[in-house]
């Protein structure tokens, strides 16, 4: 998604990887970065 504010979102040969990118908070989540994983785990 490109709205994400916490996660970032890449594909390479058919592997999608999903990074925490909230480092100045020790990558905690909070309800925002749980939506960003939802949308981001039921991409195709």
């Amino acid at each position: 998604m490109d709205d994400c504010k916490y996660l970032k979102y890449e594909t390479a040969d058919a592997v999608a990887t999903i990074t925490l990118a909230r480092p100045d908070k020790a990558n905690a989540q909070n309800e925002r970065m749980l939506d960003e994983m939802k949308q981001n785990l039921n991409r195709q």
